[in-house]
């Protein structure tokens, strides 16, 4: 799951978890999880709070893991997304994780469809996409078979 950092005026103090996976992921019974923060295991106790509209897991030791390792020790920035990967039963993995980039698959083209002229063919009209749209591999394919 992606949850998402949590910060007081002056850093970051946890994580927030979110409603949602807060029902999905953690069940009530349970009154604490444990936390694999590469090398370090540290157990945090889960509110009453929790499960009352506050689904946020705060620990002086989870902050100051994620201050060092998610914002390189630079204050002030907003909340940052994290990956909760789970191990076991009560446990979670801690993981940065970053958003990939919108065009990171050569494929994603952000803007107006394109359409063909009548009697234009698809593969001219694949070659006079921006290069944003169409991988490289296809463009070079399609330009072969069409003897350009």
């Amino acid at each position: 799951m992606v949850v998402r950092t949590l910060g007081s005026g002056r850093g970051v103090t946890g994580l927030y978890i979110g409603p949602r996976n807060a029902r999905r992921y953690f069940s009530r019974r349970i009154r604490h999880i444990e936390l694999l923060l590469g090398h370090l295991h540290i157990y945090c106790d889960l509110p009453d709070a929790f499960w009352q509209g506050e689904p946020q897991i705060c620990d002086p030791r989870l902050a100051d893991w994620l201050f060092s390792r998610i914002f390189h020790g630079k204050a002030g920035r907003s909340p940052a997304p994290v990956a909760l990967i789970r191990q076991g039963h009560h446990g979670f993995r801690v993981l940065p994780f970053t958003i990939p980039a919108a065009s990171a698959n050569a494929m994603t083209h952000i803007g107006p469809p394109h359409r063909l002229e009548d009697g234009q063919r698809f593969e001219n009209a694949l070659l006079n996409l921006p290069r944003s749209f169409v991988p490289n591999a296809l463009r070079a394919g399609v330009a072969r078979r069409a003897g350009i």
